[in-house]
């Protein structure tokens, strides 16, 4: 991890810290430990692209319906395979790398403490960094690397497995930025879903 990254997470670790030495520790209940993944692989027409991605965030519950937490998360993807000229017909290789890195500090809302089910919305404020790499037959690789904020939100369901087990199923929304080989930046909506494992203490 960079200096860059390990200042962003100082900065998100230190928010939950000071947030959560406003709130009496009184209204601490629970705390709540979670780890979430997903992988994908799907051909689309002349190219393969895989993509997987992987998080784990810890919380604090506030009073029975609120909780606090922090969440950190990685996501690559890969893209390989050939694009038609349009004009010539002529069929040229390329290959496309993402790396996301997330840091996220959550308020997650509960809206039923049920015995089995728990569904939940939440809303988070963050740091996101891209770092992403283009390349096109024989051309030089294109590199980008850009960090932007990260406001998020989502919602999701808990599913009591065992009086400390949860399975977690959640699914989030966030801005992000789209590249292309030769092509500007674009501004993009990222979403993604993931099932995960969450451990009360």
């Amino acid at each position: 991890m960079s200096v860059c990254q390990n200042a962003k997470l100082w900065v998100c670790a230190r928010m939950l810290v000071i947030i959560a030495l406003l709130v009496p520790t009184s209204s601490f209940s629970a705390m709540h430990l979670s780890l979430s993944g997903s992988h994908s692989d799907s051909n689309a027409g002349l190219q393969k692209i895989q993509g997987g991605s992987l998080s784990g965030s810890v919380s604090f519950d506030l009073g029975s319906y609120f909780r606090l937490g922090y969440t950190h998360l990685q996501q690559l993807q890969s893209a390989a395979g050939y694009t038609q000229d349009a004009d010539t017909k002529e069929y040229t290789a390329i290959k496309s790398k993402s790396h996301v890195v997330s840091h996220s500090v959550d308020l997650t809302a509960v809206l039923y403490a049920g015995e089995i089910f728990t569904p939940y919305v939440f809303v988070g404020m963050g740091v996101k960094s891209y770092n992403i790499e283009n390349k096109e037959g024989d051309k030089p690789a294109e590199k980008i690397s850009v960090a932007i904020p990260n406001p998020n939100g989502g919602a999701g369901m808990a599913v009591r497995l065992t009086q400390k087990f949860s399975l977690k199923l959640t699914y989030t929304v966030s801005p992000g930025v789209k590249q292309e080989p030769n092509k500007p930046q674009e501004s993009t909506t990222d979403s993604y879903a993931q099932v995960g494992i969450q451990y009360t203490l």
